[in-house]
């Protein structure tokens, strides 16, 4: 693909109940996490919610964007868990945190920090995430935070101020990158993102798509073995094509010499697709 293509679609889940979408420079977070615990309550739900949605929603000067949408919920005692993500809310000694669990990546809010619903939540959501710490922590401070100390850190070099680095931090493009570099690796082949991505979005989602997101997209598919559901997805996805400069800018790089469709079998019916649509945008 020549230059200023875009970056790949991409949707895995970090944490059960949880969804994250990368189509270009936008990432979108969705889904749900459930809060329990003697301290937990609806009010403190909905507060850790809105400070989660609203840290994790922002756009940045360099053209990346992150929305996120997750819902929180309280789960009263007695009540069965969900299939999604937990915060446990109680007193306790120590910082809050996220460890892992043999069901994914849970969350302890200490009630005893002011700040336990607010900020707090926001940042411990990076690790639900898959985000690392951006700071350096002798032993003994982490001993000291342990049993309620004050702790001792050294902010890693160019993340002063950073969500991930220090009290009060705020969310900065560099967490994007840091996203798509930290989290967990992307599974199965590119086609099958695709396609995965295809499926789970509305018409309206991919037609609000620029059109060399698009074109990338078709390129993936119509690479190696071109399957039916390859077929399908990329008839889809031209479904979505209405002006003659973009079906033209389709054809112009997907039937030249970077993937050479050519005039057999599956590839034979994906050409069709192409001129059909250059022909009538």
């Amino acid at each position: 693909m020549g230059q200023g293509s875009p970056l790949s679609i991409d949707r895995f889940s970090p944490s059960p109940g949880l969804f994250v979408d990368r189509t270009g420079k936008k990432t979108t977070i969705a889904g749900a996490m459930e809060m329990h615990g003697p301290e937990s309550t609806p009010a403190r739900a909905a507060t850790a919610q809105t400070s989660i949605n609203t840290t994790w929603t922002s756009s940045f000067a360099d053209g990346t964007s992150v929305v996120c949408t997750i819902v929180v919920r309280h789960r009263p005692k007695g009540v069965a868990r969900s299939p999604v993500t937990q915060i446990e809310a109680l007193a306790m000694k120590g910082p809050s945190y996220v460890h892992e669990t043999p069901r994914g990546r849970a969350m302890k809010l200490n009630v005893s920090d002011p700040d336990a619903f607010n900020w707090t939540a926001a940042h411990e959501f990076g690790h639900i995430l898959g985000l690392d710490d951006r700071y350096s922590e002798s032993l003994a401070s982490k001993i000291r935070g342990a049993l309620g100390g004050k702790r001792t850190t050294s902010v890693d070099a160019g993340y002063a101020g950073n969500i991930m680095a220090v009290d009060q931090g705020a969310l900065e493009a560099r967490n994007l990158v840091d996203f798509a570099d930290e989290t967990a690796p992307r599974r199965g082949k590119a086609d099958d993102r695709v396609r995965n991505w295809i499926r789970t979005h509305s018409v309206a989602d991919l037609r609000g798509l620029s059109n060399d997101t698009k074109i990338a997209m078709i390129g993936i598919l119509i690479e190696g073995f071109v399957s039916d559901a390859d077929i399908r997805a990329t008839e889809r996805i031209c479904e979505t094509v209405f002006m003659r400069a973009d079906a033209q800018a389709m054809w112009d790089e997907l039937v030249g010499p970077a993937y050479a469709i050519g005039r057999r079998g599956p590839r034979e019916r994906v050409l069709e697709i192409l001129a059909a649509l250059r022909a009538g945008a």
